[in-house]
């Protein structure tokens, strides 16, 4: 004759019902933190991003001299000798923008970034008067920084560059 056991079906503990809801209530919570909080920091590093571009691409037009032939660039730069800005440079950026904005993409080195992105420009020199490259379309997350130099005849002149 055997033993006899008394078969016990499962019950809830109501302590294991709370600590159940604490803990899904733990899960639900992180879950909905990283969800918000994410995109808000992901945010912030294409912000970071944009902004280091747009100086390293200031620097480069602003405190280069660049490497132009026939006044077509090899390497850009706007610069006679710093901080005074060459006007025949301008103009042939001015061209060259116009008729080879993908190759000046290129040579700014802003054809392939993070993110698996294309990158836009847009450089106006004294508000366009002098040079007007590119455009910034409206509601695009925009980097801006504008630079001051001098044109050949001393004047002050700025120099605003806008990545997105």
């Amino acid at each position: 004759m055997g033993i006899y056991r008394k078969k016990r079906s499962g019950q809830m503990i109501f302590e294991f019902l709370i600590a159940a809801m604490v803990f899904f209530g733990i899960i639900f919570y992180i879950l909905n933190y990283l969800s918000t909080s994410v995109a808000t920091f992901s945010s912030d590093a294409y912000s970071d991003v944009l902004q280091s571009r747009v100086m390293q691409i200031s620097e480069l037009l602003v405190r280069t001299e660049g490497v132009w032939i026939n006044n077509t660039p090899r390497s850009l730069g706007l610069v006679k000798f710093w901080p005074i800005l060459d006007d025949s440079k301008i103009a042939g950026m001015d061209y060259f923008c116009r008729n080879n904005y993908t190759d000046m993409l290129g040579m700014l080195g802003l054809l392939e970034g993070p993110y698996n992105r294309t990158y836009n420009v847009q450089i106006l020199v004294n508000k366009g008067d002098l040079l007007d490259c590119g455009f910034t379309p409206r509601g695009a997350q925009v980097a801006k920084i504008r630079r001051y130099a001098l044109s050949e005849n001393r004047s002050i002149v700025s120099v605003d560059v806008s990545i997105w």
